[in-house]
């Protein structure tokens, strides 16, 4: 499995950076290809969900998981469905900034899996994550 780890420093507290990754009405701002059709608040907190997600003009569907949640230091999730992966992030307080870690483990999807496309969807996916926490670091320091 493919695994991503991104990073960032972001002018905001923990707990801003942390309420912007738990709202679901903000998912779509933070990755404009997923699409969040129904959620309901994880027992542990966060929110669990079913999504739809564009990727390479195709359509995947599936559902997420809370597996930890550290209010306000860590989340890690889990989707189930045609995309599975792992994602954990990990917030830092640093003074007046918050370190932002991601990592994600994906599997890619068996169509887009051979060796004359993975080199793209993996390019694709580290593209994707990358625009996903400069959203994150964005709507946290606007907010």
């Amino acid at each position: 499995m493919p695994v991503i780890k991104k990073s960032t420093a972001v002018t905001a507290p923990a707990e801003r950076v942390f309420e912007i990754l738990a709202d679901p009405k903000l998912a779509h701002e933070l990755n404009p290809d997923l699409v969040l059709t129904s959620y309901t608040p994880s027992t542990i907190g966060g929110f669990d969900n079913s999504w739809e997600y564009k990727m390479s003009g195709l359509k995947f569907k599936g559902t997420t998981r809370m597996l930890v949640v550290e209010r306000p230091f860590v989340a890690i999730y889990e989707t189930t469905g045609d995309l599975p992966s792992r994602w954990s992030w990990h917030l830092q307080s640093q003074g007046e900034t918050t370190l932002v870690e991601v990592e994600l483990d994906y599997t890619i999807p068996k169509l887009l899996n051979n060796p004359l496309l993975r080199p793209s969807v993996e390019k694709t996916n580290e593209k994707v994550i990358t625009n996903q926490v400069a959203n994150l670091k964005r709507l946290s320091e606007t907010s």
